[in-house]
């Protein structure tokens, strides 16, 4: 499915987001009249084909560019359908010790499913990689402001492009989905309040998460933020206490339920380790 968004129709610029069948995953890709930039393409062939010929009709003389919000294997899917593209993520995607291991995890979905692609499967090439905690690029005369956003994994990027107010935010801020803390609670707190301060500095017109549903409210992109932030505090705070009805009630206020509990586990589980570590 895509859904197009003009923000700015006097600057015939489009922002169009394709969402898979597959984690309800977005693409984004953006148009405007210098620049054609895809954002994570996912997840089917048949989906990243779609992508690819949506592109093709308006590259012209554009570079396009190809940013990888973080290295999960279901973003990453639909990178060899865009040989020409200059590839844009951190230096720590660039040196990611465990790209072998997303392959592989592409490589059992697709199995397990039997989806089968028309190209070898390949972790990203990168071109462009950004190693500052904000970093700004001009791509074909637009600004694309770039913000390390640790915590779910540790080579994610929030990236910004103002104007006209686009914030990718990756595998965060999602309407369907509990935090994935695969990294760091603590840095995924402070990637939170690093969205929020986003929210403040800058007119964000359009909120694109990496799964589920993107939206133009600003109440609600701070209702997300603060979402987010409730549950990894109150989750903390019923681990540090060793309190599992506190843990358990943690889950279920956040109106998503028994469908993420492995997933809280394992968050709980990594947030114990955390506070061992920190213990004198």
């Amino acid at each position: 499915m895509m859904i197009l968004y003009s923000l700015r129709p006097e600057q015939q610029e489009r922002m169009s987001v394709f969402t898979s069948r597959a984690f309800m995953t977005t693409s984004t890709v953006v148009i405007t009249l210098n620049l054609v930039l895809v954002v994570d393409p996912a997840y089917f062939p048949d989906e990243i084909a779609e992508i690819r010929q949506f592109v093709e009709s308006h590259l012209e003389e554009h570079q396009l560019y190809l940013l990888f919000t973080h290295s999960d294997w279901d973003h990453i899917a639909g990178f060899p359908l865009f040989p020409e593209a200059v590839i844009v993520a951190s230096q720590a995607f660039l040196d990611n010790p465990d790209r072998t291991q997303q392959i592989d995890l592409l490589r059992d979905f697709d199995a397990h499913n039997q989806i089968l692609r028309p190209y070898p499967l390949a972790y990203p090439s990168v071109g462009m990689a950004i190693r500052e905690e904000r970093e700004e690029l001009s791509l074909g005369g637009n600004r694309l402001i770039l913000f390390q956003a640790k915590g779910h994994t540790e080579d994610g990027l929030f990236a910004l492009l103002d104007p006209p107010g686009l914030f990718l935010a990756g595998d965060y801020l999602s309407d369907i989905e509990i935090p994935y803390v695969f990294h760091s609670s603590a840095a995924y707190e402070r990637t939170m309040l690093l969205a929020s301060a986003i929210l403040e500095e800058f007119p964000v017109r359009l909120l694109v998460p990496g799964h589920g549903h993107p939206t133009t409210d600003v109440g609600e992109m701070k209702r997300r933020v603060e979402s987010s932030l409730r549950y990894l505090r109150s989750l903390r705070e019923g681990v540090r206490r060793a309190d599992e009805e506190a843990i358990e009630r943690v889950l279920s206020e956040t109106g998503f339920g028994s469908d993420f509990e492995t997933a809280h586990r394992e968050n709980a589980q990594r947030i114990e380790q955390e506070l061992r570590s920190e213990a004198p």
